[in-house]
C-alpha cells in the first residue's frame, strides 16, 4: 500500500504534465475551430501578452504566485463579463504559467501554445 502511494506521488508532475498538454492542445483546437481571423489573432495576442507579464514578474516563487493569483482573477471576470477571447487567452496563459512550473516536464503544453502563438504571427 506504501509503496504504491509513493509512486502515485511520484508520478504526479508526468501526470500534471500530460493534463496540461491535453488541455493546451484542446483550447488551441477548441481556438481555432470557433474564432475567425481577427479573433484568433486577438487571442493570440492578448495569450502572448499575459504571457509576457509572466516572463517579467522577478522576485521568484512569491511573485509567481501573485501574477498566477493576478490571472486567475482575471480569468474569472472574463467568465462573469462572458468575454470568450479573454477567457480563451487567460486560459493559454495560466496552462503556460503551470507548465513553466514543471520544467522541462511542462514542455510539451508550451510547445502546444508556442506553435498557436507562432501560426498567428505572435511573439
Amino acid at each position: 500500500m506504501i509503496a504504491w502511494l509513493r509512486r502515485l506521488l511520484a508520478d504526479a508532475p508526468l501526470r500534471k504534465a500530460s493534463r496540461l498538454e491535453r488541455d493546451a492542445r484542446t483550447v488551441v483546437e477548441m481556438v481555432a475551430q470557433t474564432y475567425r481571423e481577427p479573433s484568433l489573432q486577438a487571442v493570440a495576442s492578448r495569450a502572448a501578452e499575459a504571457i509576457a507579464g509572466t516572463d517579467a514578474v522577478d522576485g521568484g516563487a512569491d511573485a509567481l504566485e501573485r501574477w498566477q493569483q493576478r490571472l486567475r482573477s482575471l480569468h474569472a471576470e472574463a467568465r462573469r463579463s462572458q468575454d470568450q477571447v479573454e477567457l480563451s487567452a487567460l486560459t493559454l496563459a495560466i496552462i503556460d504559467l503551470q507548465a513553466r512550473a514543471l520544467g522541462e516536464q511542462g514542455r510539451g503544453a508550451r510547445d502546444a501554445i508556442g506553435a498557436f502563438l507562432d501560426g498567428r504571427g505572435v511573439d
